[in-house]
């Protein structure tokens, strides 16, 4: 039995085609409270150890973020939880 061969504009079609998929996970959770500073520090260290990464934190008033180049754990408040809107 014969092996498939593809050609040279198959090939290219097959890459150009895998290469446009989107690569990314997102998941947005309302949670029931304000988070204090220490459950923000429980929850970068968790990030830390699943992704074996230090990443890079930021606090901008209400907001938290840490980043490691594209994982990224963001934490603001929303009107369910505050009775206001920060999301202007």
């Amino acid at each position: 039995m014969s092996e498939r061969r593809y050609t040279d504009e198959e090939v290219a079609t097959i890459f150009e085609r895998a290469a446009g998929l989107p690569i990314g996970v997102g998941r947005t959770v309302e949670l029931d409270r304000p988070r204090s500073d220490s459950d923000w520090e429980r929850l970068v260290a968790d990030l830390r150890e699943t992704f074996e990464a230090r990443g890079m934190v930021r606090y901008d008033g209400p907001f938290r973020q840490w980043t490691n180049g594209n994982p990224q754990a963001l934490v603001e408040p929303t009107r369910a939880v505050t009775g206001s809107d920060f999301r202007r």
